[in-house]
């Protein structure tokens, strides 16, 4: 009981400390997850080109859109566009997974984590 009370305190309260480090160049943006070399390097070169938004900005929208605090996020590109692969946690311990388009940052797709393999396309 004690072990599942501090893990459940350490998901929520990890995601808050490590805002600050979303100002520090370079780490607001995250690694691309496709498992190439440099990724990294990409991931600030399709930002300082354009064709991404920060994480920083579009992280704060989508936190308080879903209510929920980010856990991990991935940046990849699929069929040409980049993408923000984000796993979000609830104040309730649900965690959520969040498609956001990265040169726009509207919300592709969201769905619980775990899901049945039906995801709910967004259709605001």
């Amino acid at each position: 009981m004690k072990r599942a009370l501090f893990l459940l305190s350490f998901l929520l309260a990890a995601p808050v400390l490590a805002i600050p480090l979303l100002a520090v160049p370079g780490l607001a943006t995250p690694a691309f997850a496709d498992g190439r070399g440099h990724d990294h390097d990409r991931a600030r070169e399709a930002l300082s080109r354009g064709e991404v938004l920060s994480l920083a900005d579009i992280l704060p929208a989508i936190e308080k859109r879903y209510e929920a605090r980010m856990l991990e996020v991935d940046l990849e590109e699929k069929h040409g566009t980049y993408v923000y692969e984000l796993e979000l946690i609830r104040p309730d311990g649900k965690i959520l997974e969040i498609l956001v388009d990265a040169a726009t940052g509207e919300v592709l797709r969201d769905r619980p984590h775990g899901h049945d393999g039906r995801s709910r396309k967004r259709r605001d």
